[in-house]
């Protein structure tokens, strides 16, 4: 649980993180400014975009190149284990661009997988839910927390148990695309790949059941309007 605070004093002996600084978004009221607060995501994990541009990566190239020379003449103080597995990545002169392109192409799958999952079919956007840790912040001050899309009650009633059983699919399916964007060991990407393939299967198997309930859904109201039985005694 979050510990309590006091507010407006500190007492001796407490230590209250920073935050750091952070945007203003708007102000509700007059005691409640609204800040844009960075998430890291749970059980995700993807390469960073740190260096920034395409040249920015190239420089990281020649950096991670000197560093496959300092394990190639035994001056980067690693562990072998750890260097054999480094050293053909880095000597590759392409790691930096590598780690870039890959970092950017999870952050551009991110963004469209959001705006898909956050839009719902009149247009209008639904809100994130989100769950947090015991431990909120990490050490750059991000929420660390699950996210969501914040479905109504109304769409949750609606959802059938097959619609339910989609949605999930599609989390895996994510997490998974996401996993194979950040593994480097071929046997590794190997596994999460198959294992994505599986769920991409199972979840059009379960779009075609829905497809298929849906139509006998219309059928079955075709069918009731036809014999002239009134709108609404068909549930």
């Amino acid at each position: 649980m979050i510990e309590p605070v006091q507010v407006l004093w500190s007492p001796a002996g407490t230590s209250m993180p920073s935050l750091g600084d952070r945007a203003l978004v708007d102000v509700t009221d007059g005691d409640t400014p609204n800040i844009r607060m960075p998430i890291r995501m749970l059980s995700v994990d993807t390469p960073e975009v740190t260096a920034r541009t395409p040249v920015g990566a190239a420089a990281v190239d020649g950096k991670f190149a000197q560093l496959a020379e300092w394990i190639d003449q035994g001056k980067a103080p690693i562990s072998a284990g750890l260097a054999a597995h480094l050293h053909p990545r880095l000597a590759t002169g392409k790691a930096g661009t590598l780690h870039f392109t890959q970092g950017t192409d999870a952050s551009a799958f991110a963004k469209r997988n959001i705006e898909t999952r956050l839009t719902r079919p009149d247009g209008s956007r639904r809100n994130l839910f989100i769950r947090v840790t015991e431990t909120p912040f990490d050490d750059n001050g991000r929420l660390l927390a699950y996210i969501a899309p914040n479905y109504s009650a109304k769409e949750r009633e609606t959802l059938s148990r097959a619609e339910s059983f989609a949605e999930a699919l599609q989390t895996r399916i994510n997490v998974l695309s996401a996993e194979f964007v950040n593994r480097d060991d071929p046997a590794q990407r190997n596994v999460v790949a198959a294992d994505r393939q599986r769920a991409l299967a199972e979840l059009d198997r379960v779009k075609q059941e829905i497809a298929t309930q849906q139509k006998a859904i219309v059928a079955i109201r075709d069918e009731a309007r036809r014999a002239g039985v009134p709108i609404g005694w068909v549930r």
